[in-house]
């Protein structure tokens, strides 16, 4: 998948999205406990790293955020 204009729920605005690295579907599997991740995206926006699925702006409550020190 490549990165994409998305809505951000954090930052209540369309905002550049990119897929997750394999190190970051790990993480975000082991945090949830779900088995497929293939369909989120991280949001690039300065210091938001707000995670979302494909066709679901807000699919954790509370929101997840990627950690910076996993890249």
């Amino acid at each position: 998948m490549e990165p994409r204009m998305k809505y951000c729920y954090t930052c209540r605005s369309d905002e550049m999205h990119r897929p997750l690295t394999d190190v970051e579907k790990t993480w975000l599997k082991q945090k949830t406990g779900r088995k497929y991740v293939h369909d989120c995206f991280m949001c690039t926006a300065e210091g938001c790293r707000n995670v979302r699925e494909g066709g679901n702006k807000h699919p954790f409550d509370p929101v997840i955020r990627i950690p910076t020190d996993l890249e």
